[in-house]
């Protein structure tokens, strides 16, 4: 058996230049015989059923960090689709078909890659003509460079990008059913399932079981909206000022594995605030907070150290876990109110 996947990464060229628009086809502004070739592609068009007579601020803002997101991914994929298809660096089929866990075919890996391309190209447009449909102004591209090397980093980069995305989402549908605008679930719902299928892909070519765990991770937008930045040219986009979330100041996790074990963990962050705990967020449990031991702090960075309590039985779940770094001990109820305390953050941990 074969098996095609969809990774996101970024080699030789985000070494060389920033990630920039338009596209060949025109993207993001697409003519309508492009968007045609384009919904070919990715396997169907946009939605054809009429928007709904008026939406609220804050499903027209959940809109804007859902393009936000999606113009992200086309050009995390497009370039993806250059790199595998030109064979750059780093970048190759593995002699034999096999990175280790799983046979690859790369006439199928460039299909899949191409697929994916076209279906977040359709994720943005249909998000940003809703926007521009009740008047709001159309979020534009940023430029973007991505810190992946590797066909193995690609696709641990996109698992957990991926994991961030099915977080964020049913947080949308939330909003958008209690701002009173339910029209927009199902659409909202249609993507988490297709990103779902594509996060599958990503975590059998690592060698893992395709689905993670019952309940997935949870996240916030703010974390999002703070994580899609880690992968933009700071100064590079045009509008970003109109998406209301917050941008916290990174938290960086030291290690390069993490167990599906107990632990301990390394964190650093730049001098400044004082957080007083470390939490972490992980399935649909009830934020887990343990204290930190400081380091050392060096040149400006604070380095520090966590127990990480990993218990399938207990606060926490295979796939993604969210640590942030808080000014309070909680306890919180969920991811909301984590970020509404955090002073550094979001670091993604990925157990294997």
């Amino acid at each position: 058996m074969h098996f095609s996947f969809a990774l996101a990464a970024l080699p030789a060229l985000a070494a060389a230049a920033p990630f920039s628009f338009p596209l060949s086809d025109g993207f993001p502004n697409p003519s309508k015989a492009s968007q045609a070739k384009i919904a070919t592609v990715a396997g169907g068009s946009l939605p054809d059923a009429p928007p709904p007579p008026s939406l609220n601020q804050s499903s027209l803002d959940a809109l804007k960090l859902i393009a936000f997101n999606e113009i992200f991914e086309v050009a995390f994929f497009t370039e993806l689709l250059y790199n595998v298809t030109h064979e750059v660096s780093g970048y190759e089929i593995p002699a034999g078909g096999y990175n280790g866990h799983a046979p690859l075919v790369k006439e199928e890996v460039i299909a899949v890659i191409g697929r994916i391309q076209a279906q977040e190209q359709m994720h943005a447009l249909n998000a940003n003509g809703v926007l521009k449909h009740f008047g709001q102004k159309e979020i534009e591209p940023c430029q973007y460079q991505f810190s992946v090397n590797s066909l193995n980093e690609a696709v641990a980069f996109a698992n957990t990008f991926t994991d961030i995305v099915l977080g964020v989402l049913p947080d949308a549908q939330q909003v958008v059913a209690e701002s009173g605008d339910a029209g927009l679930v199902h659409a909202i719902g249609s993507i988490i399932g297709q990103e779902g299928e594509q996060n599958g892909v990503f975590r059998l070519v690592q060698g893992k079981l395709p689905s993670a765990a019952p309940f997935l991770g949870a996240a916030n937008p703010d974390f999002a909206f703070t994580a899609i930045q880690q992968n933009v040219v700071p100064g590079s986009c045009p509008n970003i000022g109109s998406i209301p979330f917050k941008t916290f100041q990174p938290l960086t996790l030291e290690d390069n594995k993490v167990k599906a074990t107990k632990s301990v963990l390394h964190f650093s962050w730049k001098a400044g605030k004082e957080p007083k705990a470390i939490t972490y967020i992980s399935g649909q449990n009830t934020p887990v907070v343990v204290p930190f031991t400081k380091d050392s702090t060096k040149d400006g960075v604070v380095h520090v150290h966590a127990e990480f309590p990993f218990d399938l039985n207990n606060g926490f779940a295979d796939g993604l876990t969210i640590a942030a770094a808080t000014d309070s001990e909680g306890p919180f109820a969920d991811a909301d109110a984590v970020a509404k305390a955090t002073c550094f953050g979001p670091a993604p941990i990925e157990v294997s």
